[in-house]
């Protein structure tokens, strides 16, 4: 199993791949055949985003995890490292982390680099 600084370098959409050849047993025929059309992963199976997208892969995660764990809260506290799912849980890209809208500490977003005087 990949460490999870491996699984980082990855996209949702290889790791959601991943995910799908683990629960299949390595069988790529499995998970193209996949009869779990109700599980969130379903539409990514194949490591594509669907045509007819109705979500994202990085909600898609989310959905999973909390499945499997029951409960929103109980999914961002997961402790098993060892699921590819895991750096996504939160249905967000641990990519892009520090990058984007950053929040001063009232709360609002900075639209630039100005220091306050």
């Amino acid at each position: 199993m990949k460490d999870e600084i491996e699984y980082i370098k990855m996209t949702p959409l290889k790791v959601l791949r991943a995910y799908c050849l683990w629960c299949c047993a390595g069988q790529s025929k499995e998970v193209e055949l996949c009869p779990s059309e109700e599980c969130p992963l379903y539409p990514f199976r194949l490591g594509r985003n669907p045509k007819d997208k109705q979500m994202t892969a990085l909600k898609a995660i989310r959905l999973r995890c909390v499945d499997c764990r029951q409960s929103a809260i109980l999914a961002g506290k997961c402790r098993e490292v060892t699921c590819d799912l895991h750096p996504y849980r939160e249905g967000r890209n641990p990519k892009l982390a520090g990058k984007g809208n950053i929040k001063n500490i009232t709360g609002k977003r900075n639209k630039g680099l100005k220091t306050g005087t």
